[in-house]
């Protein structure tokens, strides 16, 4: 009976003792996540181009601190999109940087984007939100888009952007990677 008592506490020992080693593994484990996404070694952005109402929309989501990287070598200045979010300052550069460097055609004629609005969500820190709206109401003459997107190349070699197109109910996807010979893509759409 002494003897299977002491085989027991063996038993709830190493228990014990793996059980700790296990929390110690999912916290560090959890840590490393979390800290992936402060550091993300992703450098991505995504827009998405819908219709309704009449007009295209289009929403790009940047990491925050690859947008302030970027924009402060287009502002030569200071702009504290990570620290302070964005504001009337930083509003200004964003609209000018993503004018100089997206555009779209809709069947060769250039499209005109109107600025909406920039912001950022608690609950996805560390992004910011870009909104732009387009009048058009002829979505279903659409035959061809044509879209540069050199987004955030200037500043980070390594860059890739994502174009997501939901129109005519299809969704059509563009890749654009910095060092890649096309900077601009088209996208063809039957309307047989």
């Amino acid at each position: 009976m002494l003897r299977l008592n002491k085989n027991i506490r063996k038993v709830l020992k190493k228990l014990t003792y793996r059980s700790m080693k296990l929390k110690l593994i999912i916290i560090s484990v959890v840590c490393l996540v979390q800290s992936s996404f402060v550091l993300h070694p992703l450098k991505m952005s995504v827009g998405d181009i819908t219709y309704k109402d009449k007009a295209l929309h289009l929403k790009f989501k940047f990491f925050t601190d690859d947008l302030e990287s970027t924009l402060q070598q287009f502002s030569k200045g200071p702009l504290g999109l990570v620290n302070k979010g964005v504001d009337a300052n930083s509003e200004k550069w964003i609209q000018k940087y993503v004018g100089a460097n997206f555009s779209m055609q809709v069947n060769g004629e250039p499209l005109k984007w109107v600025y909406k609005k920039s912001y950022t969500v608690a609950e996805k820190e560390g992004v910011v939100f870009v909104e732009y709206q387009a009048k058009y109401d002829k979505v279903n003459s659409i035959e061809l888009i044509r879209i540069k997107n050199i987004l955030l190349f200037d500043g980070i070699p390594e860059q890739k952007n994502i174009v997501n197109i939901n129109l005519l109910n299809e969704i059509k996807v563009l890749q654009f990677e910095n060092g890649s010979e096309e900077y601009s893509k088209e996208v063809k759409y039957d309307l047989n």
